[in-house]
């Protein structure tokens, strides 16, 4: 075993690799004389002894990343004999070795009495892998939500990536002695992501952020430095690169929020609900001069209560604002359909009258060219209903003077001449 060892010691001090070829050509011959399973046996040993590194066709050997089957036809094969080549191992140092089984048990919360290099660093790597993967578990969460400690997922990742893949045992030890602080960092830095994710702060800090969306969906209506100081404080909690010290003071201000919220949708709903009611009442009043009233009223009614519910349960001022044109729309639409129905009725009428003075005409015994058979098509006006605000084309006016007044009052005027007809009866309604 010295002798063979000494050999490959001394080819790799030349900086020369030593080939399997080659050991068998010097120890099977004089003064040696071993048997080929002898230098067999004293190459697996030095190997597995940890006194020799294998490479064959340039990579790396070892038992991490090949089986010992593997191993055993690379050093007994002869199509391996001039393949695998084998040099002295430098011994990794106590202190590295040390600075490993530290960052093993601070970064994975695992120790290990193992004195191999090897099986300390497959044991490392494996967990290294395992690592990865719950990271990148919890990085799915930030698709939904910009929670805090994406950029500590995506260092530790890293990280963890860096030594998986190295394959040399010299160079894994030495790597990760070298970045033995920033493991420890991170270990530092993801145990309260952990915290965060595995109980209720994440439940907390996404409550919050739904606040603050329906904050920044309505704020175009709101005037309150109240609820402005509030989504101040929220806001700038949610923003923190690590706010878990600060995440327990969110449900009071997220409760804050909502009282202080809910006042100010009371008070935008009330003339959103009233001008669902107007809109109703105007409906409600043109279809009982109509003798479908009974047939329609309550299939019109719940159109309108729907939207009516809609606004009373909404929370969210923005959204609350869009129901009043909802229920003017549909002012719009139930008028105009009306008036397709009188249309309707009116000329089916006069089709039934014309059928009787027929029928009557050819009981009576008159001439059939008395009779007009055909009436003439009987002339029934059509109703418009437009909306005022499709009128001025605008949601306000501004007056400075009565030439201000004279000029909207005449783009008024001829925007209602532009809407006659001689057959068209228009309906404003505001």
């Amino acid at each position: 075993l010295d002798d063979v060892q000494g050999f490959i010691a001394m080819n790799t001090r030349n900086h020369m690799k030593t080939s399997m070829k080659t050991v068998k050509a010097r120890f099977m011959k004089a003064p040696y004389g071993f048997v080929e399973n002898d230098v067999h046996w004293l190459v697996a040993r030095l190997f597995k002894r940890g006194d020799l590194s294998f490479t064959v066709n340039g990579a790396a050997v070892s038992l991490n990343n090949k089986s010992e089957e593997e191993i055993i036809d690379f050093i007994v094969k002869k199509a391996f004999a001039e393949k695998l080549l084998m040099e002295e191992r430098v011994r990794v140092s106590d202190k590295d070795k040390k600075a490993v089984r530290d960052v093993m048990k601070e970064t994975f919360g695992m120790a290990t009495t193992a004195e191999d290099e090897d099986t300390i660093m497959k044991n490392f790597q494996r967990y290294a892998q395992n690592m990865i993967h719950e990271i990148e578990q919890r990085e799915e969460n930030y698709k939904q939500h910009p929670y805090p400690g994406k950029r500590v997922l995506s260092s530790g990742k890293r990280l963890m990536q860096s030594v998986i893949r190295i394959q040399s045992a010299l160079d894994f030890f030495t790597t990760v002695s070298k970045k033995r602080n920033d493991f420890f960092d991170f270990a530092e830095d993801y145990e309260p992501v952990k915290t965060f994710f595995e109980g209720e702060q994440s439940t907390i800090f996404e409550r919050a952020l739904d606040m603050l969306a329906i904050y920044d969906d309505s704020k175009t209506y709101i005037v309150n430095a109240e609820l402005e100081n509030i989504v101040a404080q929220m806001r700038t909690i949610t923003r923190q690169e690590n706010p878990y010290a600060n995440i327990p003071k969110l449900p009071e201000l997220r409760e804050r929020f909502m009282f202080c919220y809910g006042e100010i949708l009371q008070q935008e709903s009330a003339p959103v609900l009233d001008s669902i009611d107007q809109a109703w009442k105007r409906v409600s009043e043109v279809l009982s001069t109509k003798e479908y009233n009974d047939q329609k009223q309550m299939t019109y009614y719940r159109k309108f209560q729907e939207i009516r519910d809609g606004a009373s349960s909404c929370n969210n001022i923005s959204t609350l604002r869009s129901y009043a044109d909802k229920a003017d729309a549909l002012k719009i639409r139930l008028l105009n359909e009306m008036d397709e129905l009188d249309r309707k009725l009116a000329k089916q009428k006069a089709e039934e009258e014309a059928r009787r003075q027929a029928e009557e005409a050819k009981q009576s015994g008159k001439p059939v060219p008395e009779v007009t058979v055909a009436p003439a098509p009987v002339k029934i006006r059509k109703t418009k209903n437009v909306s005022i605000k499709m009128m001025t084309g605008t949601a306000s006016w501004r007056l400075e003077s009565k030439a201000d007044i004279d000029r909207y009052i005449n783009n008024l005027r001829k925007t209602l001449e532009a809407q006659l007809d001689d057959d068209t009866i228009v309906n404003i309604e505001f």
